[in-house]
């Protein structure tokens, strides 16, 4: 009688473990049926759903609080005002206005139009998952690398040809911008973009440093590209870029297919002059000259705007947040 007991304590001791693990445990557990539970480590939490791409409301939340953040420290600066015994510097966090910031910019001074903003054209860093999907090659002695410089000999004289014959007809699918680098493993992300009829010799937008724009008036703008005079010491085709450059530099009115785009986009980031979040798009561009400043090229155009100061963010407004901030309430 006593060992019977035993065996069935003991069964029961197996079967409260076994509910015990497939209840509270990370894995699913056959517990003698068709179904388990699983569980992941921090479910229902605000990280797991980013990991996930869930969009829950602690995500609005923290997007709309990460937009807040950028948008009020974007005025803020660090400024050394002293150094320690030990020669540490001292540092005091200042406000810095776009007024402030516009006026110690350097100015091409060839026209006198109001500058109203200071586009950085940097190119943007990959997201994580861009930089994961790479098809990254690993160097072997034996294997030639996949990049290629591809120079088209026919498309370097396409500008003389249009200049010489009025009726010569492009079609973008049997032209090739020339030194365009063909690497499935770099990707360009430039904040400013240029949209085109034909394919160019040159994209402007890829040599590009910053753009400065100016105000003519209430919808026409001056736009000024600013290209380095000094060409990329690894670059081979940034001494073409340049010196087709000079070319347009001493004969402006010869057509040239690098200054031939219709339209001029781009989104504020760390922008002077306006907000961040900010869509801008300027169309019926007309070159007007290229001069010497500094250490630059400055290509000019006169424009006309198209989308002006469009929030990209707005769709992404958290209201009652919004309201907790603009009421200064505490955090729960």
């Amino acid at each position: 009688m006593s060992k019977w007991f035993k065996k069935q304590i003991t069964n029961v001791a197996l079967s409260l473990g076994n509910f015990e693990k497939n209840t509270f445990g990370q894995e699913s557990i056959d517990g003698g049926t068709e179904t388990g539970k699983h569980q992941r480590l921090n479910q229902n939490s605000v990280m797991d759903a980013l990991l996930r791409g869930e969009i829950t409301e602690d995500v609005e939340k923290l997007r709309w609080r990460i937009y807040k953040t950028s948008s009020a420290m974007k005025n803020y600066g660090t400024k050394v005002v002293g150094y320690t015994i030990d020669g540490h510097p001292i540092t005091k966090i200042t406000y810095v206005g776009d007024e402030e910031r516009l006026a110690k910019m350097k100015i091409e001074p060839s026209d006198d139009y109001q500058l109203i903003m200071v586009v950085d054209n940097t190119n943007i860093s990959a997201s994580v998952q861009t930089s994961l999907d790479l098809n990254i090659n690993i160097y072997d002695e034996v294997v030639e690398s996949e990049t290629i410089n591809t120079v088209d000999s026919n498309i370097i004289e396409t500008d003389d040809l249009i200049n010489s014959e009025s009726n010569i007809n492009l079609e973008s699918n049997k032209t090739s911008t020339i030194g365009e680098i063909k690497n499935i493993n770099i990707e360009l992300n430039l904040p400013i973009s240029l949209t085109r009829e034909y394919t160019p010799k040159f994209k402007l937008e890829n040599y590009t440093k910053k753009l400065h724009v100016k105000e003519i008036s209430d919808k026409e703008f001056l736009l000024e590209f600013f290209i380095s005079k000094y060409p990329e010491q690894f670059d081979k085709n940034n001494h073409f870029f340049l010196s087709d450059i000079k070319k347009i530099l001493s004969n402006p009115k010869q057509y040239n297919s690098t200054v031939d785009f219709n339209t001029v986009h781009f989104i504020t980031n760390n922008t002077v002059g306006v907000p961040d979040f900010l869509e801008f798009e300027y169309h019926k561009i007309k070159f007007d000259k290229i001069v010497e400043f500094n250490e630059f090229y400055v290509l000019k155009f006169t424009s006309e705007v198209k989308i002006e100061a469009n929030s990209i963010i707005e769709k992404f407004k958290h209201a009652e947040l919004d309201e907790k901030y603009n009421n200064k309430e505490k955090r729960n």
